[in-house]
């Protein structure tokens, strides 16, 4: 034990000396330490998609990565146990994109891009829930992503001029 004891102290001694002659960056040492760190809101699939879809559809907002608890909720007839088991069923889930109408705010279409990593069990689910909160899902493959007219065709929007901000 008091090997260990003074092998942890050398190394501290060697972490000190190294930090004070510049070798080591302090900034560093402390991330490793920190529970949280940033991430990338997008893949750079994803990027992709949302730069196609901002150019199919002038006169939309696409929003990326949208939580579910924001644009879904449990039936307010339930009770609040029943409630919350309905909504634990969601609101830990992220929508891909979700296309507004630029004028009125209403709620398009929800656009999902699937991968290779979508299961497609699992993908009925989510689209089984946001179908019941009145939402449409419209699904593209990563591999085959669509063009401006396929995305139009898909969400059933005729083009148009996009809205002055």
């Amino acid at each position: 034990m008091q090997a260990v004891v003074v092998a942890v102290g050398c190394l501290l001694v060697i972490a000190g000396l190294l930090i004070k002659a510049g070798v080591v960056d302090v900034s560093k040492i402390k991330r490793l330490f920190q529970p949280y760190r940033g991430r990338d809101l997008m893949t750079p699939n994803e990027q992709d998609m949302f730069a196609r879809l901002v150019r199919a559809l002038p006169g939309h907002y696409v929003f990326p990565q949208v939580a579910m608890g924001a644009i879904v909720e449990s039936a307010p007839r339930l009770g609040a146990a029943v409630a919350q088991g309905v909504r634990s069923r969601f609101d830990r889930k992220i929508v891909d994109f979700l296309v507004v109408d630029a004028r009125t705010f209403d709620i398009v279409a929800i656009v999902e891009l699937d991968d290779r990593t979508h299961d497609a069990k699992h993908d009925q689910g989510r689209d089984n829930i946001t179908r019941a909160a009145g939402y449409r899902t419209v699904r593209f493959q990563a591999r085959r992503k669509p063009d401006a007219s396929d995305i139009r065709r898909e969400l059933g929007i005729a083009r148009r001029e996009p809205v002055d901000a």
